[in-house]
């Protein structure tokens, strides 16, 4: 495949979808005016001096509706802001030690490694997700504070070159920056959600006077009402246009992920064969998890519905297999091959093997903070070789920061 090609085109589309989103506001903007306008008509009755055409109420309208859909998405930035370890942890992922002696496990990190290596990114923190289907995850706001999480069916039923393209897609999210544009996504359909929370209270304020008033001639403000229930449609019509135009910004940078993958690693193979036997495996791509859809976006498959044949069509935010694999190898048949999940004997406990600390922690923290980067905080070598510590971020960046500083031939040797 030409997957410079392929990249392009995925770009391309994805900066047009991200137009629509603007239109989208542009268009809510001028829904809400209307509504508003029209509204102040009715109320003037025969003054003919009240227009539908209003410079002030527009001005007006442009700023309550910026400062509403921007509030809402500033607030949603604000929340998923934080480091991609608290996604994984929210997701039941259990972090792995660079030390670890779980063959599967060391396998994966010398994967991640390869893929850090040749996608120039920075060694990320690895979780496992005790789960049998087979998916990943790359999730953080920067690229210093990215994770990749991968579940127990991926490590268990994918070969290691299959491992390794897997690994190269979610490198590619971290890399293409598509963290940080699935959160300003996400913000923005929560700033258009805010145009529907405030029709909702316009709504009960208008019926307000009918349900608490003594008087039964009080009707209440049915105006208000009605201005809250166009609020309302306004912004669920939004809302409905935002998530289809989200749907297919997440499909597009699928398809850029899965060219990078091919580009990263230089064996199409990989990345079809691990598409292939999410195809086969009864389990699919869904992740048992109460907190699966908030990162649906995120998993390299789309980690809501086992692949049954059903499709969600405009919304959902992944491509159908058949049609990933076919981009990749034009010659694939629709066949899956049939995969069942057998555990290994001893499958790692979830809750179990947390980072270890002792006489060992400073060899592990020189072998992970090859890749790490981050902030210099003054430490003491003598405590942490007694072992009287643990391994910390900061440690781990100030290692980094001794390897860069290291002749590049004396580096080499070691």
């Amino acid at each position: 495949m030409n997957f410079f090609e392929h990249q392009d085109r995925a770009k391309a589309k994805t900066s047009r979808l991200v137009w629509l989103f603007i239109l989208t506001v542009l268009l809510l903007t001028g829904l809400i005016y209307l509504t508003v306008a029209f509204s102040l008509v009715l109320n003037a009755e025969m003054d003919d001096s009240v227009s539908m055409w209003n410079p002030e109420v527009l001005l007006w309208v442009i700023v309550g509706n910026t400062l509403v859909i921007g509030g809402g998405c500033l607030f949603k930035m604000l929340e998923l802001g934080g480091r991609g370890d608290k996604v994984a942890q929210m997701l039941g992922g259990r972090l792995v030690h660079p030390e670890t002696t779980d063959p599967a496990e060391q396998r994966l990190i010398h994967v991640i490694e390869e893929m850090a290596i040749a996608s120039g990114v920075t060694m990320p923190e690895v979780y496992v997700l005790k789960d049998h289907s087979i998916n990943a995850f790359a999730a953080g706001s920067k690229t210093s504070e990215a994770v990749i999480g991968v579940t127990t069916g991926c490590l268990n039923l994918l070969s290691r070159d299959e491992l390794q393209a897997v690994m190269a897609h979610e490198f590619s999210h971290i890399l293409n920056g598509d963290m940080r544009l699935n959160i300003r996504m996400i913000a923005l359909l929560h700033g258009i959600l805010s145009i529907t929370i405030i029709g909702r209270i316009l709504l009960e304020l208008g019926w307000y006077e009918r349900s608490y008033s003594d008087d039964d001639e009080n009707g209440g403000n049915i105006g208000l009402a009605l201005l809250g229930l166009a609020f309302m449609a306004i912004g669920g019509l939004g809302l409905a246009m935002s998530q289809v135009i989200k749907a297919a910004v997440s499909r597009q940078r699928e398809f850029l992920a899965d060219a990078s993958a091919v580009q990263f690693t230089r064996n199409p193979e990989g990345i079809t064969g691990a598409l292939k036997k999410i195809g086969g495996i009864p389990q699919g791509r869904r992740i048992k998890n109460a907190h699966a859809e908030e990162a649906s976006h995120l998993f390299f498959g789309n980690g809501l519905q086992a692949d049954s044949g059903f499709s969600l069509g405009n919304l959902s935010t992944h491509p159908p297999l058949v049609e990933r694999i076919r981009r990749i190898d034009p010659q694939f048949d629709g066949a899956f091959p049939v995969i069942e999940y057998q555990p290994p004997e001893s499958e790692p406990d979830q809750n179990s093997s947390k980072a270890q600390s002792g006489a060992h922690f400073l060899q592990s923290s020189v072998m992970a903070g090859v890749a790490m980067v981050g902030a210099r905080k003054n430490w003491n070598p003598s405590q942490a070789l007694n072992g009287q510590t643990q391994v910390s971020r900061v440690q781990l960046n100030h290692a980094t920061e001794l390897l860069q500083a290291m002749d590049p031939a004396l580096h080499q040797a070691s």
